[in-house]
């Protein structure tokens, strides 16, 4: 190889390393957390995720309504596990933390003012397999700050994986 080449080559690797792009695959992940804290960085993830890429059939964007495999569900917390106050998780996209919240009951009578998962029961006939993340407990209402389900490192790692539902206006409908 003449030395042209290998020059070529350095700087190549120089400059993708320093705009820091890597050949890795997008990952997606939601780690219950091991201690109780409010503070996303210093929280302890379990070892392993409750649900990752694998588990997830499809994310609806506009709903954050996650549709999951069989698998996938028989993965989350029950409403004994979780109780009346929650249980926290973290959502991790690219193996950066992108948000905290809780997995939550509709039995509880607690309110929660950040993004919950809630377990059940479904008041809304909503089939098992299928979890929304809301932004808050009992209502959108009651949530404070910006609604971090709309993070675009969560987007652009579901969107990698083949998981978003494609919004109805980029739906081409032929005639």
């Amino acid at each position: 190889m003449r030395l042209s080449h290998r020059i070529i080559i350095l700087l190549f690797l120089l400059i993708v390393s320093r705009l820091g792009i890597t050949a890795t695959n997008p990952t997606f992940e939601i780690y219950l957390t091991e201690n109780k804290t409010d503070n996303l960085h210093k929280a302890i993830l379990n070892k392993k995720p409750i649900i990752t890429a694998a588990d997830i059939i499809s994310y609806d964007w506009n709903k954050h309504e996650i549709v999951l495999t069989d698998a996938g569900k028989r993965k989350l917390p029950t409403v004994e596990d979780i109780g009346v106050h929650g249980r926290s998780f973290i959502v991790v996209a690219n193996g950066v933390r992108c948000y905290m919240g809780a997995f939550w009951t509709s039995l509880s009578s607690f309110d929660h003012p950040d993004t919950v998962i809630n377990i059940g029961p479904y008041w809304d006939n909503r089939p098992a397999n299928i979890i929304r993340i809301e932004r808050a407990y009992p209502s959108d209402k009651i949530a404070k700050g910006a609604d971090k389900r709309n993070n675009r490192m969560i987007y652009e790692a579901l969107s990698g994986l083949n998981k978003i539902i494609p919004k109805m206006d980029q739906i081409r409908i032929s005639k």
